[in-house]
């Protein structure tokens, strides 16, 4: 079962809980919208296994409808924490690793993670680093204000 359905103006939407695999509860929240060349997830952390498990599901069930062939921006915007324990990491880079050979060429990942942010300066290396690992392209903001004008000029550039 899963919580995939078109919104009323067209929207995609998706949320990870909807995808758990195991009798153990997800902790943390990623719901996915996509409109046009734009995905937004709205994380919500902490973030442990059966929520990577449970959002590593919904990427694979979704990405192709999401990825499209033309240039592709998916912004992730964080609320409350980044924490994430070290075996949810190891599905998260598992994760990238496989994105990076399935996403448009012209993907560009951008972050907004304000500050006030539990553990942002702690994870946010962390999080950064497996995605330059696999190649990917991430610009991380403090304001979904900048954020939203780098995707903007982004998309521009690739039109």
């Amino acid at each position: 079962m899963n919580d995939q359905r078109k919104g009323s103006e067209g929207l995609t939407r998706a949320e990870a809980g909807s995808y758990a695999q195991t009798g153990f509860t997800p902790h943390g929240t990623m719901e996915i919208r996509k409109q046009g060349a734009i995905v937004t997830g709205q994380a919500t952390g902490p973030f442990n296994t059966e929520f990577m498990l449970a959002y590593a599901a919904m990427w694979r069930q979704n990405l192709a409808d999401w990825a499209g062939d033309g240039a592709l921006a998916v912004h992730s915007i964080w609320a409350e924490s980044m924490l994430t324990s070290p075996d949810a990491l190891k599905v998260f880079d598992e994760l990238m690793g496989r994105a990076a050979h399935s996403l448009p060429a012209q993907t560009l990942h951008v972050w907004t993670v304000p500050e006030g942010i539990e553990a942002r300066l702690l994870m946010l290396p962390v999080w950064s680093k497996i995605m330059k690992t696999h190649g990917l392209q991430v610009q991380v903001f403090d304001s979904q204000t900048e954020a939203e004008a780098a995707i903007d000029a982004f998309l521009a550039q690739a039109g």
